[in-house]
């Protein structure tokens, strides 16, 4: 009888699992496309003629100028440098 209840429970936590990720994952998408949006730029560019018939360029070329204008594609700019600047100060105890 137990082992009815293991299966069961089992179920019931890879439901569980999947929700969380399936809404995980488009939010990480989110945050991806907000902060490396210059990234987008890039893949659409090297996306296959069909894709980018779609008009996918544009899109994330328009998505790309809207997070310049609102300061989030500079954040990534500043935390490179900011590691970097680290990296710089660290590099004299080696």
């Amino acid at each position: 009888m137990t082992e009815g209840w293991n299966i069961s429970f089992e179920a019931t936590h890879d439901r569980h699992e999947v929700r969380r990720w399936m809404v995980l994952f488009p939010c990480a998408l989110v945050v991806l496309g907000i902060f490396q949006s210059a990234s987008l730029v890039s893949l659409a560019y090297d996306l296959p003629p069909f894709w980018a018939d779609l008009g996918l360029v544009g899109l994330a070329e328009i998505w790309h100028e809207g997070m310049q204008f609102v300061g989030a594609a500079s954040v990534t700019e500043w935390v490179q440098t900011s590691v970097q600047g680290l990296h710089d100060d660290w590099s004299v105890f080696d």
